[in-house]
């Protein structure tokens, strides 16, 4: 990972892929990356590469799926389609990745998205003034239809239940007809949440504490004190940024810059704090450390597991 200007992810590396299972779809299977762990690599073989439009297509279809259902209980419901999304450039051009010169130049990217902020586009819902025109009793009719009872949360001490799209509605009855690969995340069974705890066992590894307190000792000697760890170290600067911001505007996911605001000892902050971040990790050798770390946890993972993954890649992406 290393300081970057990107929309960061904290995770594995595996969880990412897992978590944007839903929105693979056909196509030939990504070849590995550098930084891919032995389940990282399973999962994104299985799962196949990324087809915007069929994707986008798929999306459709399980729309229209579902407004046939509704109308069939006598309820309208207006197909949405996947929602338009910008495409601004989320990074900073110039230096790789991970790089010192990308530290030197943009630090985390923090300043950089903050002077070229995404525009906001609004989510559009045909049917949102429908249904706030019907009384409480209707409401509750339609949104059961729509979304059945799967996502009512589990009765306390008891553990949750298997997905059953049966019970989700007219939503669920048409993800399972027309794009049943998607329902492959939404079972909270053991096998999942076996794979979370894999995070867990990653960021809890000793070796990993050890490497983490040695950066943490590397940036306090380089004028940083008191960060943890290498995670913690953009959000001194995403706090820091909080004098020069005010919340996100309806509909947006980033802060908006005060007019009028100094952004320089922000950005000198930033830029600072990135390049001893990059070198600290090398220093403390932490992400050689973690891939090593993680490349033996998901093998054992992969190798205990290898049944049950066989089967749920099977059962949804083939």
């Amino acid at each position: 990972m290393g300081v970057v200007g990107r929309r960061r992810t904290v995770g594995t590396g595996f969880l990412v892929v897992i978590a944007l299972g839903g929105c693979s779809g056909p196509g030939p299977a990504p070849a590995p990356t550098p930084t891919d762990g032995p389940l990282t690599a399973y999962i994104r073989a299985a799962q196949g590469g990324y087809d915007a439009e069929a994707e986008a297509a798929l999306d459709l279809r399980v729309q229209e799926r579902t407004a046939e259902c509704m109308s069939e209980l006598g309820f309208e419901y207006i197909p949405t389609g996947r929602q338009p999304a910008p495409t601004p450039e989320e990074v900073p051009p110039g230096p790789a990745e991970g790089t010192r010169a990308l530290a030197e130049e943009y630090g985390y990217g923090v300043v950089w998205h903050l002077e070229h902020p995404a525009p906001i586009v609004p989510l559009v819902d045909p049917n949102a003034s429908g249904i706030a025109a019907t009384t409480p009793a209707e409401r509750a009719a339609y949104e059961l239809a729509l979304w059945g009872t799967a996502n009512e949360p589990p009765v306390l001490g008891e553990a949750p239940q298997p997905y059953d799209w049966s019970t989700a509605g007219c939503q669920g009855l048409a993800r399972h007809e027309v794009n049943p690969r998607s329902e492959a995340y939404l079972d909270p069974g053991s096998l999942q949440q076996e794979m979370g705890l894999v995070l867990n066992a990653i960021e809890g590894a000793p070796e990993i504490l050890d490497a983490a307190r040695a950066w943490s000792e590397c940036m306090a000697e380089a004028g940083y004190p008191d960060i943890a760890e290498p995670s913690q170290a953009i959000t001194v600067v995403v706090m820091a940024s909080e004098d020069v911001t005010e919340p996100p505007a309806e509909g947006g996911d980033t802060a908006v810059l005060l007019e009028g605001a100094d952004l320089g000892p922000l950005a000198e902050l930033e830029r600072g704090m990135a390049v001893a971040d990059v070198d600290c990790r090398e220093q403390a050798r932490y992400e050689a450390i973690r891939a090593q770390v993680r490349n033996v946890v998901e093998q054992e993972f992969l190798d205990d597991h290898r049944g049950e993954l066989d089967a749920w890649t099977e059962q949804y992406f083939s």
